[in-house]
């Protein structure tokens, strides 16, 4: 249920063998597409784990180097289960996650805001600081998600729930510290919102992609961290006495 895969024993698990490549764009649409085709409406896709033997067989059939990507995924042998859990494997073992180790931290205090423009606006920005290939995987990545939350009455699965399984997917911090534990909770909102939000967010890079809006003031003792206000999504925030007034109303 917290969208944790059990640790496969197989060469595949070399961190040299998980790269963010052509054969591995390959596999996430060919996943993707299976889940799409045969499995979109399944109960609690992606979060039921497949047997361990059958992922790594998986695997390492498909990154085999002498004919990479030569499986068939939607083969009445392969269980979709199958399918959802070595996608998630694949991304949870990429030398870089794909929301990078860089750009964590900035990501995790966007989503501790409690102002949603805040947060949007500063996802939003941040988002195309990617390198462009983790971009275009987080892209395919997170639409398919949208997707698959939209049968959500059929497979229970909503933007919340997939936030829970692809945070630690998507996100890791470099170091396995318990500050790293605690800011799980804000990677799984990061996720969520990119779900809720993913034509927004994909459609066009906000209109000043250099920097993320403005942070709250740390300054302003009656505006405490998390609280802020934003005109509009990659705008400077501009606070003023009567704002802040505004703001506690």
């Amino acid at each position: 249920m917290d969208g944790k895969e059990p640790i496969y024993h197989s060469p595949i698990t070399k961190r040299d063998e998980m790269e963010l490549n052509e054969v591995g764009f390959r596999f996430v649409r060919r996943c993707i597409n299976a889940v799409e085709v045969t499995g979109i409406t399944s109960e609690g896709v992606y979060r039921t784990v497949g047997s361990n033997i059958l992922v790594q067989k998986l695997l390492n059939a498909f990154f085999d180097p002498k004919c990479p990507g030569n499986v068939d995924l939607q083969s009445s042998d392969t269980d979709i289960k199958t399918v959802t859990s070595s996608l998630k494997f694949y991304l949870r073992n990429l030398s870089e996650p794909i929301m990078t180790y860089k750009l964590h931290r900035e990501l995790v205090s966007a989503a501790k805001s409690e102002n949603l423009d805040y947060r949007l606006g500063a996802i939003h920005c941040l988002v195309y600081r990617l390198p462009e290939s983790h971009r275009e995987m987080l892209e395919l990545i997170i639409r398919h998600l949208s997707r698959v939350c939209e049968h959500s009455q059929e497979n229970f699965m909503t933007p919340s729930n997939m936030g829970v399984i692809f945070g630690p997917t998507l996100m890791r911090a470099q170091e396995d510290t318990v500050a790293a534990m605690m800011n799980i909770k804000f990677q799984n909102i990061v996720v969520e919102l990119l779900i809720e939000h993913s034509e927004k967010i994909f459609s066009a890079p906000p209109e000043e992609n250099t920097v993320p809006p403005v942070p709250p003031t740390q300054n302003n003792p009656t505006y405490p961290q998390t609280h802020h206000h934003l005109q509009a999504p990659g705008q400077r925030e501009v606070r003023t006495a009567a704002g802040a007034a505004r703001g506690r109303r």
